[in-house]
């Protein structure tokens, strides 16, 4: 319907509808410097003894290096992609070098800069990526207790190992079961 055809009322809607959107303000609208976006957003001054600002760089870019690192591999054995597999076990050196130590110390300069949120974030994600490394170590055995003759490449395969893990690689990592995904980026 052409707006010179609209009723009276489909029109006066039509232009309190503009009028509304008029006056809505949207991330477009505020400008901003990426001096004064990275101060107020990135590097959010905290108060901190000393000048320990001035000692260290920004810890932020390293946490999320090695989160980036950590989680991508293991991200693609989780979903298949390439024929990739076996809970991310070909990943334990990225989660015991890079991942978790990188994402351990980004917190621990975050917490001295005085920035504790970010410290409780890097520090988990660093510690479940060892802990996952250190799960998946043969050295360790840790699924051999789910073995029924004790070994660990058969007790990677059972339900309870994977259940145990927070998950189900028969249906969360079988790409399978994911038919688009499976049709369209599997094969």
């Amino acid at each position: 319907m052409e707006k010179g055809n609209m009723s009276g009322q489909d029109s006066h809607l039509e232009h309190d509808r503009d009028a509304v959107l008029e006056r809505i303000r949207t991330t477009n609208s505020v400008n901003m410097s990426p001096e004064l976006f990275e101060r107020l957003y990135l590097q959010p001054q905290n108060n901190v003894k000393g000048d320990l600002r001035q000692t260290f760089g920004n810890p932020t870019p390293l946490g999320v290096i090695g989160f980036v690192l950590g989680l991508t591999p293991l991200a693609c054995c989780l979903i298949g992609w390439s024929g990739a597999g076996g809970l991310g076990a070909a990943d334990i050196g990225v989660f015991f070098f890079i991942g978790g130590p990188c994402l351990i110390i980004s917190g621990t300069l975050e917490l001295f800069l005085g920035n504790t949120f970010p410290f409780l974030v890097f520090v988990s994600y660093g510690t479940i990526f060892l802990a996952l490394a250190a799960t998946l170590q043969p050295a360790y055995n840790s699924a051999g207790a789910y073995s029924t003759t004790g070994d660990f490449s058969e007790g990677l395969t059972t339900p309870a190992f994977n259940a145990s893990l927070g998950r189900s690689a028969k249906n969360v990592c079988n790409a399978e079961r994911l038919p688009y995904c499976h049709q369209h980026f599997f094969q």
